[in-house]
């Protein structure tokens, strides 16, 4: 597969990657919409069960079909998504379709990620005080392989227990400095990276700064209108 340049961004739903070759992406690194009704320019992050439980496994199949047998697959997602009426334990959602996708689950980082510029605190809940409103939520990273993948290198991994994002820059909601943590074991000059909901891009500027290639998609054009400081 040619990459035209050093990044492809689609702005298009993911669920099958028809762009993209089996076995050419050596990682994919994304955040999923978590359903919890955050209301983006042109995306409403509020599905039902069937058309979560359809987005999410769709998905992951596809990541599976294009991911080489030495890859990594690496998701952050919070520790509790609501699909109508239900709420449930985030990690085991995505483990399980993981798995029904021949993936192999290696290993999970718990942290809780909170808006820059607010207090830390050791809750997962939004809360108002007098003067301000501020938001936390606990999540966790998970990280996936194949057949040939090398497990070992995770244990240079480490993960903090908080990050701080901002609000303003990074729409997608990833701590630069989380990202910069989990990519920091590999060797990214010349691999390709794939970003399924990419948002504003926080992971093809990684990447990109560290020599990689960048594939994005985003059903949201306004977002994604921010990849441009490539």
């Amino acid at each position: 597969m040619e990459i035209i340049g050093s990044y492809s961004v689609y702005n298009k739903d993911s669920r099958f990657l028809s762009e993209i070759e089996d076995k050419t992406i050596d990682f994919v690194i994304t955040s999923p919409p978590f359903n919890i009704s955050h209301k983006y320019n042109s995306y409403h992050d509020s599905l039902d069960y069937n058309g979560f439980d359809e987005l999410c496994s769709t998905v992951i199949g596809s990541i599976s079909r294009v991911l080489k047998d030495d890859g990594f697959f690496i998701i952050d997602i919070a520790d509790m998504i609501v699909m109508e009426s239900i709420i449930m334990y985030g990690a085991e959602f995505i483990k399980d379709k993981a798995l029904s996708e021949n993936l192999d689950f290696i290993c999970s980082f718990p942290y809780i990620a909170v808006e820059e510029g607010e207090i830390i605190i050791n809750s997962c809940i939004p809360r108002e005080d007098v003067n301000k409103r501020f938001h936390s939520s606990c999540e966790q990273i998970l990280v996936f392989g194949k057949s040939r993948t090398q497990h070992y290198i995770i244990d240079k991994i480490h993960i903090k227990s908080s990050y701080s994002y901002s609000n303003v820059e990074d729409s997608a909601f990833w701590p630069k400095d989380l990202v910069q943590d989990i990519l920091s074991p590999f060797d990214l000059n010349g691999k390709i990276l794939l970003d399924p909901f990419m948002g504003s891009g926080t992971i093809g500027r990684m990447i990109l700064k560290r020599g990689g290639h960048f594939i994005g998609y985003d059903v949201d054009r306004e977002t994604l209108k921010t990849y441009k400081w490539i």
